[in-house]
């Protein structure tokens, strides 16, 4: 059996506003399974963007997310899964 793979990824961040952070990011991933009765192949896709926003001690939180990836033999179908949030965060000072 022999077995290659690669995969490489790239990722950003800034601050827009006083208050507004983002950051945004992709990776890519491909692979294969040399093998005398049955090769098989893999490949990965993911983009993610993330936001915050600061309201004082309130934070503002979302992102998306989006992952493509086929794995198998010639003629599978690919799966394609796709992500939004949405939330509300508040920090306390115990001490």
């Amino acid at each position: 059996i022999e077995y290659g793979s690669k995969a490489w990824g790239v990722n950003a961040s800034t601050v827009v506003m006083r208050r507004l952070t983002l950051s945004a990011g992709y990776a890519n991933g491909s692979g294969s399974t040399i093998d005398p009765l049955l090769s098989t192949f893999s490949s990965n896709q993911l983009y993610n963007v993330i936001f915050q926003y600061r309201l004082r001690k309130i934070f503002l939180n979302g992102g998306y997310t989006q992952l493509h990836q086929d794995v198998g033999t010639v003629g599978s179908v690919p799966v394609n899964v796709t992500t939004y949030y949405i939330g509300i965060s508040r920090w306390f000072n115990f001490f």
